[in-house]
């Protein structure tokens, strides 16, 4: 299969690195490198830390014009980016641009060095949802779909990923005081619950994909969003990330509807 690179802007702007206008070519930098650190004991080198290095991408960009070349440095200054990586499935990562040289116009256009540096590994994006929920939101070229067909406050993943999974829950209202049990091949992992009523058309969103991680009730478009962090059960951990194997989110309430869920999941590559 024809490897495509697509990279997507804070600006919410996509550009397809496949066609003539910006092609990338020569990426290099996809794998893996690790920095270890050892402290010397006699003849025996005992390591002391392990940590992922981080990812530099490199590769240049076929330009056809001087103009296209402004746009494009214009278009890699809203970061972070999202670079998009897809062969027989599709990675994503979030990078930022480090360099980007300029070239003289050759025949054709420009051949422009540039670098992207991460801000973490690869990720598989998905997103499950049960029965109730399948006019959910779309994303290009970042989230797959799968559907549960489990009850309507049951989600099931697969992990095999062994990195930790950061995670958004989202609930729909109607919901009253919602409480949650993340389980880990059969084992209690994680309990939640907040203190709040989720009204028709609001959804609250429980969120480990970013740093620092939420807790906000929003519109069901994620407009007018409200920090409820402080209505926590803080005797719980709230916050949620999968891990290698078979995960289980139980959701219930204090109303007599089913709910309607989604939970989406980065499932953590260090190389792809």
């Amino acid at each position: 299969m024809i490897r495509q690179f697509y990279i997507k802007n804070s600006n919410g702007e996509m550009l397809n690195l496949n066609e003539i206008e910006h092609f990338f070519m020569d990426p290099s930098g996809l794998g893996t490198e690790h920095k270890f650190t050892f402290e010397q004991v006699g003849n025996y080198f005992l390591q002391t830390g392990n940590n992922i290095s981080q990812k530099k991408i490199d590769g240049k960009i076929f330009i056809k014009t001087y103009s296209e070349y402004r746009d494009f440095a214009r278009f890699c200054m809203y970061n972070p980016m999202t670079l998009v990586y897809s062969t027989d499935e599709t990675y994503n990562i979030e990078v930022k641009l480090q360099q980007l040289e300029k070239t003289e116009k050759e025949v054709g256009g420009l051949y422009c060095r540039i670098r992207l540096i991460s801000n973490g590994m690869w990720y598989k994006a998905i997103e499950s949802q049960n029965s109730g929920t399948e006019e959910g939101k779309k994303y290009d070229y970042e989230y797959n779909y799968t559907y549960t067909n489990s009850a309507a406050s049951t989600i099931e993943a697969d992990i095999d990923s062994l990195h930790d999974a950061p995670t958004k829950l989202t609930i729909f209202g109607p919901a009253s005081n919602p409480s949650w049990e993340h389980r880990v091949n059969g084992l209690v992992d994680t309990t939640g619950k907040v203190n709040v009523t989720i009204p028709s058309g609001k959804k609250l969103v429980i969120d480990t994909t970013e740093i620092p991680y939420s807790i906000i009730l929003s519109d069901s478009s994620g407009e007018n969003p409200q920090n409820v962090y402080q209505y926590s059960d803080f005797s719980t951990k709230r916050f949620i990330k999968m891990k290698n194997g078979r995960n289980v989110v139980r959701i219930s309430h204090e109303g007599s509807n089913e709910l309607r869920l989604s939970l989406e999941r980065r499932e953590m590559y260090e190389t792809i």
